[in-house]
């Protein structure tokens, strides 16, 4: 009965974070990276052409 009851639990949990990730995809679609950002600290792209 613990192991269902601790199952079932990993599985709410797991549910939830696979909903906040779909809610934030939602929320902030723009999130991927932009030629210039600095993120990759890569000088190839650093303008938008």
């Amino acid at each position: 009965m613990s192991h269902l009851l601790a199952l079932l639990g990993f599985a709410a949990l797991l549910g939830s974070w696979v909903a906040f990730q779909i809610w934030l995809k939602k929320v902030n679609p723009g999130r991927e990276f932009q030629p210039g950002c600095g993120a990759c600290k890569n000088g190839s792209c650093s303008k938008r052409q």
